[in-house]
Order: structure tokens, then C-alpha cells, then sequence
């Protein structure tokens, strides 16, 4: 699935999404992103944990969240009754990716993962849905996705008004 994060002025980000069904989506963005948006930290975290169960593995599976439109394209038959069943699926895991975003995003963005101690008092006091096996958290895997989300934060703040940053989902997809 290809995700494209357009800076539309320097405090808004459009993002339009091409599934593999070659429907193509408007995703609404509720951020006003200084730094990093939202929905490309989301990415970023769910991709390196491999989270096929978050807001984009839910998405590439056909899950039409609030506030999506179709821009281009036909969805198939049922797309309707999948999208719900994608949604309703392991709904705890779409709260789950939230809480990781909030905090993961808070240690790159702080530089808090040099302190491997202070990361994971906080890693065990997060809150995880009944029934989800905790991540498997060492201080390499931590820091390789702060490592990325400052690129990325790097990244979209290098782009002028108009630019687009791609970026392409092969979980689940």
C-alpha cells in the first residue's frame, strides 16, 4: 500500500493512500503537525513492530475509518461489511497503537532512548490490552525506531509547502 504525506502549509499535512485494490483514500488528519505527523509516526512504529493489527495494517486490510473518502477507484462488493469486521477485529490493538505512538513518539522526540533504564520503567508501566503479548523490548530495537522517527521528523521538515513524502506499507498489504 503506498501512503503519500503532502505538507499543504507548514502546520498541515494531507495524506492519500493507493491500497491494492487501486482504490485511492483521502485519510483525514486531526494533527497540526510541527514536528512529525501523526499518521507517518504511526507508520513508522507499526512497521518496525511489525503490527499488522494498527491504524495501517487495519487500513490496508480494507478498514475505512472516519472521515476516509474514496478519491479514486471502486471498492469491491462487501468492501462495507469488511471494513467494520477489519475495525472491529482486535479493537483494543487500535488503542494499543495509540499508546505506543504517544510514547514512543515522546522518547525519540526527547532523546529519552539513550536512557535505557528510564525507557523501560516506562515500556512497563504502558498500558497493554488483556490478552496482547507484551513487546519483546531491547534498547537496539528502541532506539533503531527513535532513530527513525527523527528522520523522519528531519525529513518532513525539509519539505517546502507542496511536497510529498512516500512511503509504502507491506504489512499485510
Amino acid at each position: 500500500m503506498k501512503i503519500a504525506f503532502t505538507r499543504i502549509d507548514l502546520n498541515a499535512c494531507q495524506t492519500v493512500v493507493t491500497r491494492k485494490d487501486s482504490v485511492v483514500l483521502a485519510v483525514p488528519t486531526h494533527d497540526r503537525p510541527k514536528v512529525t505527523p501523526h499518521d507517518l509516526a504511526h507508520f513508522i512504529i507499526e512497521r518496525e513492530l511489525g503490527l499488522d493489527h494498527g491504524f495501517w495494517g487495519k487500513a490496508a486490510a480494507g478498514a475505512m475509518f472516519s472521515g476516509m473518502t474514496v478519491i479514486e477507484g471502486q471498492q469491491k462488493p462487501h468492501a462495507k461489511d469488511r471494513s467494520q469486521q477489519a475495525i472491529k477485529d482486535e479493537k483494543q490493538i487500535g488503542v494499543y497503537a495509540e499508546v505506543l505512538v504517544s510514547t514512543i513518539l515522546h522518547m525519540a522526540l526527547d532523546n529519552l532512548d539513550k536512557d535505557w533504564i528510564a525507557c523501560q520503567r516506562e515500556l512497563k508501566e504502558m498500558w497493554v490490552p488483556p490478552g496482547v503479548q507484551t513487546i519483546p523490548w531491547t534498547s537496539a530495537r528502541l532506539t533503531k525506531i527513535c532513530d527513525e522517527l527523527r528522520k523522519a521528523k528531519d525529513d518532513w521538515q525539509k519539505l517546502a509547502v507542496g511536497e510529498t513524502m512516500h512511503v509504502l506499507w507491506t504489512i499485510n498489504a
